[in-house]
């Protein structure tokens, strides 16, 4: 079942999202087939993105109302870093930008 992603801002600028019960009652983050996700530092971007020589929008994409998005509180611009386990490579991170 989908659940309807609702977010709404405060008059002090706080951005308010709305969840369902169900969605409350796991923590998906702990979920055998959820990588470990990491939300990067503007700091950490920026050398992210010199060290690769790309631009933020040339980065694989990752919804907001993405469910491990809202679980970080993502916003709109913000990268994260994803660490897969591998078998062959052991771990290998991989970037994703919030939209």
């Amino acid at each position: 079942m989908l659940s309807e992603f609702t977010e709404s801002s405060s008059s002090q600028g706080d951005i308010i999202y709305s969840s369902t019960e169900a969605e409350l009652l796991i923590n998906i983050t702990e979920h055998m087939f959820v990588p470990k996700h990491t939300v990067l530092k503007d700091q950490e971007k920026k050398e992210l993105l010199e060290k690769y020589r790309v631009k933020e929008t040339q980065l694989p994409r990752i919804l907001v109302c993405d469910p491990v998005a809202r679980y970080y509180g993502m916003k709109h611009g913000q990268v994260v870093k994803i660490t897969r386990v591998s078998v062959t490579a052991d771990t290998y991170d991989t970037y994703r930008y919030a939209v």
